[in-house]
C-alpha cells in the first residue's frame, strides 16, 4: 500500500512517516499542499493521510 502524508508539522510529519513505514506502508511526505499536488501527478495512492487545517 502506498500511503501519502500531507501535514505542515514538521514533528507530527516524520513521527507518522516514521511509524507508518515501520508498519510496512510505503509513505512519501509533503509539508504543502502544492508539494502534496506534484506528489500525486505523479504517483497513484491508496490513502491520503491529510491535515485539513493547512494554510
Amino acid at each position: 500500500m502506498r500511503l501519502l502524508v500531507v501535514e505542515d508539522d514538521r514533528l507530527l510529519n516524520n513521527t507518522l512517516c516514521y511509524n507508518l513505514s515501520v508498519s510496512g506502508y510505503a509513505v512519501d511526505s509533503a509539508m504543502t499542499m502544492a508539494e502534496a499536488v506534484r506528489f500525486f501527478e505523479t504517483q497513484d495512492y491508496d490513502l491520503i493521510v491529510l491535515d485539513v487545517n493547512l494554510p
